[in-house]
């Protein structure tokens, strides 16, 4: 091999593990139905609430630490999923920007499956854009 093929391998390699990164972030953000400001916006709020929890808690309590997170999640859900105002299911939120024909999530072809002006709102979020405890959840997804 030439040197000009030796050189072109880790280069290659690197190529590809960052677009497999970024392939995989834009995914997820995809399913979550957030752009990267939100998802930054959503990461300080569980960076805040585990603050909290080290505050309140001495790093050889995992279990009370634990058992407190689970009491949370229990009565308001995570903040990706249901803090999150635009998450309507992981389904609608890759139809709603891919669209519903799997043959053209590919091919930048066809129209938008909304108008691009209203968008559905998740249902655990207050009319104010709000996080809301699970009690008051529609009866359906609590």
């Amino acid at each position: 091999m030439d040197g000009m093929t030796i050189s072109l391998l880790p280069l290659s390699a690197l190529f590809t593990l960052l677009t497999a990164v970024l392939t995989g972030s834009h995914t997820w953000m995809l399913l979550h139905n957030v752009t990267t400001l939100e998802q930054m916006r959503a990461q300080d709020w569980h960076e805040a609430e585990e603050a909290a929890l080290s505050a309140r808690f001495r790093w050889y309590e995992l279990g009370k630490k634990e058992a407190v997170r689970k009491r949370w999640r229990r009565e308001w859900g995570t903040v990706y999923v249901e803090g999150n105002r635009w998450f309507v299911g992981y389904r609608r939120n890759w139809q709603g920007t891919m669209g519903a024909r799997k043959l053209l999530w590919l091919l930048p072809l066809g129209r938008p499956v909304d108008d691009g002006i209203g968008f559905p709102v998740n249902p655990r979020v207050g009319a104010d854009g709000g996080w809301r405890k699970r009690e008051l959840w529609p009866t359906e997804l609590q």
